[in-house]
């Protein structure tokens, strides 16, 4: 994604270094200088012009989901105590509010990523300083700055948001009509497990894929255990569907467990998952994907294609023969299923869920 070079003003877009973009994020007073240089820069041509021809659906849109993240930021931080920090993020997302007023003039979908961008940027500074109180750049964790929203390129692509970050509107409990009661939170932009609730059960989707990607971001605690199945069917409740593993490897009581055919990224009890695969540390975030095309299936972490299997291949029908799935009736088979998010009684945080499906 391109970003803003406060010396160049909103006409000479230059992608900036990362590294650059860490330090000047990270260091108040050059943000908001930036920030207001940039406004400067742009409200000759956004303020001064005549009147712009009415709006086409495609700004309409693109203006509507930029207000919308503005009003999940301010709404947070009307919800924090009093604070300098608090208080100059405010500064900057006024700023941001006149730069998209600008755009309707001057239409460009690239400049509205890039302020939904630095809108959910400045967000992850603020619970990066709830958790210290202190502005931090954000750590090379791998976890995406733009949280729980598409880009233009995505939505061009064919990507959908399975997630909002703010509701559970598209799942329902498994077997069940609604939303579980217990076992499930929305917090902070993340769907998670709700601490040690023994009543919680499974999450699914309310649409079927069968040819499908699906991308996802996901962090562990010690000793935690989730996973995300597809091809799944509420007909067999013994073994819904097909699992990504998602596991603390090396925590209890895990690391004595059967072999890697439990670890992370494995099709869980029937293949394992490469044994270098870049799983990154407990509590940071990890991005994992699966496609399905035809036959084949793809599993993948942290942009590398770690498993990979044909339907009804030799080594999956070896794989289901000695695993606890061996006596169940059509598991190993492609249907077209939900997607599901597994519950257990420890958590693990989901966010950034995406899915598009494939012809």
């Amino acid at each position: 994604m391109l970003s803003f070079d406060p010396l160049h003003g909103s006409d000479n877009p230059t992608p900036l270094p990362q590294p650059a973009r860490r330090l000047i994020f990270s260091m108040p007073s050059l943000r908001l200088l930036g920030f207001a240089l940039l406004t400067l820069a742009a409200a000759p041509q956004g303020f001064t012009q005549a009147p712009a021809e009415p709006l086409t659906e495609a700004q309409i849109a693109a203006f509507k989901e930029v207000e919308s993240d503005f009003a999940r930021l301010a709404a947070f931080l009307d919800s924090l105590p009093p604070s300098q920090p608090r208080d100059e993020t405010r500064r900057v997302l006024n700023v941001m509010k006149a730069r998209a007023e600008g755009l309707k003039i001057s239409f460009d979908p690239t400049r509205f990523d890039e302020i939904r961008w630095e809108v959910n940027f400045e967000h992850q500074q603020m619970l990066l300083w709830l958790q210290e109180p202190r502005l931090v750049p954000l750590p090379p964790d791998g976890g995406a700055v733009l949280v729980n929203v598409l880009t233009n390129q995505e939505k061009a692509s064919g990507w959908e948001l399975l997630f909002d970050g703010q509701s559970f509107a598209g799942w329902r409990g498994y077997k069940a009509k609604g939303v579980p009661a217990t076992g499930w939170e929305i917090k902070d932009g993340m769907l998670r497990t709700a601490g040690k609730a023994e009543t919680g059960i499974d999450l699914i989707t309310e649409r079927k894929f069968t040819n499908f990607e699906v991308m996802w971001e996901w962090r562990t605690t010690p000793g935690a255990n989730g996973g995300l199945k597809y091809f799944v069917t509420e007909d067999r409740p013994g073994a819904p569907g097909h699992e990504y593993q998602i596991l603390d490897d090396n925590g209890d009581p895990w690391r004595a467990w059967r072999g890697d055919v439990h670890r992370t990224a494995a099709f869980y009890d029937v293949v394992p998952p490469a044994t270098d695969k870049p799983m990154r540390p407990i509590g940071k975030w990890n991005q994992s994907r699966v496609v399905v095309s035809g036959n084949r299936v793809e599993h993948w972490l942290n942009g590398v294609n770690v498993l990979n299997y044909e339907l009804g291949s030799p080594i999956v029908q070896k794989g289901t023969k000695r695993s606890k799935f061996s006596a169940e009736p059509g598991f190993g088979r492609k249907i077209s299923g939900h997607l599901l998010l597994t519950y257990h009684a420890s958590e693990t945080c989901y966010r950034n869920i995406k899915v598009r499906e494939l012809k």
